[in-house]
């Protein structure tokens, strides 16, 4: 499991070793979240019963001790390695969107003049999504500030640029955009990588267009 979850850039993952100190211990949520400087906790539990096991996981949000999100999974021991990474993919597969819903509204619950550049880009990213002239206006503003608190995160500059291209403001201003965050994060695949999955690409050959009709 933390070996998939790794896989994720946009995830802090803390090392085998290091959580499994904690292993058959009761211990407080939050102490676990302040010692390991973690914001969330995944835990779980294994039962069984004949030729079946039952998974249990919770995701709980290490400061406040509330339960972000919660799930069972019931299997067949018929190939125990399937089921692992069967249940693997599963928890992986739901828990990237419900750290990043959580985040969300974590970062809506915060003032604006006292958001980091995560949550500066989770507030843009929300009225991105609304799809208004007036929130794209917004949108673009919380993007500059993530830009302003953190010139190298790289997520800044993609959703900045799709903000621009979403409000109508044209191909050159995303496209410097684009430029401005690739020289803040040379050889960074992580951020590249997010890039495209933002809408980089689209960019290029939206441009790629533009300078083919002029």
């Amino acid at each position: 499991m933390i070996s998939a979850l790794s896989h994720y850039p946009s995830l802090f993952v803390i090392a085998r070793n290091s959580t499994f100190t904690y292993k058959g211990r009761a211990v407080d949520v939050k102490q676990v979240g302040r010692e390991l400087g973690v914001r969330y906790v995944l835990e779980g539990g294994v039962r069984k019963a004949g030729n079946r096991i039952r998974v249990t996981a919770q995701l709980i949000e290490a400061g406040t001790g509330n339960h972000v999100w919660a799930e069972r999974y019931d299997r067949d021991l018929a190939d125990i390695f399937v089921v692992q990474d069967e249940i693997t993919h599963a928890l992986t597969t739901a828990l990237t969107p419900a750290i990043a819903d959580a985040e969300l509204r974590r970062a809506m619950r915060k003032p604006p003049e006292s958001l980091d550049a995560c949550a500066a880009y989770q507030r843009g990213l929300w009225h991105l999504r609304q799809a208004t002239p007036e929130d794209d206006t917004v949108a673009q503003n919380f993007f500059r500030q993530a830009i302003d608190l953190d010139p190298t995160f790289a997520p800044g500059y993609s959703a900045l640029a799709l903000a621009q291209l979403q409000s109508g403001r044209g191909i050159p201003e995303a496209q410097s955009c684009r430029s401005a965050k690739l020289s803040r994060s040379p050889g960074t695949p992580s951020g590249l990588a997010r890039w495209r999955r933002c809408g980089g690409a689209f960019v290029s050959r939206l441009g790629a267009s533009s300078a083919r009709g002029a």
